[in-house]
């Protein structure tokens, strides 16, 4: 398990590690943040979408990682340096929100793939939009941790 802990904190700096000099460090209070759920967001690939239902509330939508990279510009346009995220890690088939959260480790396939987050990161940094990622401590009962 503890091997698991490190290579989750090795990849989450790796796509997260910033390689921005000291100069361009800006202190979290100078940022301007979009929060956005995933899911609800924008569409990017229909090849993810699965079980999208636009008749309820408690369904998926289709929006992912994709589709922000998509939007990025647009996001940018609208004066915002930094885009927090709902989780979008692996989640039970209700977790549309992603805060049913059944594996830390994988990414929910409704939201993409780990190049999809890559490329979203990279994009965004481009840009120079910071991305920043809501990590719930809420599991699923169906979680690896419980079972």
């Amino acid at each position: 398990m503890k091997w698991k802990r490190t290579s989750m904190l090795l990849i989450l700096l790796l796509l997260f590690g910033s390689s921005a000099s000291a100069q361009d460090h800006k202190d979290i209070r100078d940022e301007v943040i979009y929060s956005l759920m995933i899911n609800r967001f924008y569409n990017g690939s229909e090849q993810n979408d699965r079980n999208v239902n636009y008749e309820r509330s408690d369904a998926y939508y289709g929006g992912d990682l994709q589709g922000i990279a998509q939007k990025l510009d647009y996001i940018q346009e609208m004066g915002f340096t930094a885009v927090l995220l709902t989780p979008f890690m692996e989640n039970d088939e209700t977790g549309y929100h992603g805060y049913a959260v059944t594996n830390h480790y994988k990414i929910d396939d409704h939201f993409g793939t780990l190049k999809d987050l890559q490329n979203l990161v990279k994009k965004a940094h481009e840009r120079k939009i910071k991305i920043m990622v809501e990590f719930p401590l809420t599991i699923s009962n169906n979680h690896t941790w419980v079972a």
